[in-house]
């Protein structure tokens, strides 16, 4: 049988067979719990990168209204889809630290793409938690406050 370095993927199915058939003995238990920790630190991985995509994205929508895009909102929505179904996965990933921890990399995203002066942009994030995720009607951030988009 590979082991855990030659084949990860053989080795994983290996040690689920193995859980199946309830041989606990002979499982590779220092790999195997180190691969089932590794699974949340992923999640929390991927929703930070969703969270800085979709930061940078309500950036550009806040500060740039005349340049305001379907496309933006689009990503908008993709980001918050994304995010809300690997909070279902993982409930317990602390989303207002990571807006905290991807805030300055957002902003540097839409300084590099959009050329916006540092000084223009907040320095940390302006919306809540509930109002980065929003799914209901893709709530878009815009001088005015929250607003709720058409549905058409």
């Amino acid at each position: 049988m590979a082991g855990y370095e030659e084949d990860l993927s053989r080795w994983a199915l290996h040690q689920a067979k193995l859980l199946r058939e309830k041989r606990f003995h002979e499982l590779d238990l220092e790999n195997l719990i180190e691969e089932v920790e590794s699974i949340s630190r992923q999640i929390e991985n991927e929703v930070e990168r969703h969270l800085r995509l979709l930061l940078a994205a309500m950036i550009r929508w806040y500060c740039f209204e005349g340049l305001r895009c379907m496309n933006w909102q689009e990503k908008i929505g993709e980001h918050r889809t994304w995010i809300e179904t690997a909070l279902d996965d993982d409930p317990n990933v602390d989303v207002a630290k990571l807006i905290d921890h991807s805030w300055g990399s957002a902003v540097l995203e839409v300084h590099k793409a959009m050329g916006l002066n540092f000084e223009l942009m907040p320095t940390t994030c302006p919306w809540t938690v509930e109002q980065v995720l929003s799914l209901k009607g893709y709530y878009l951030p815009d001088e005015k406050g929250w607003r709720e988009l058409p549905t058409e």
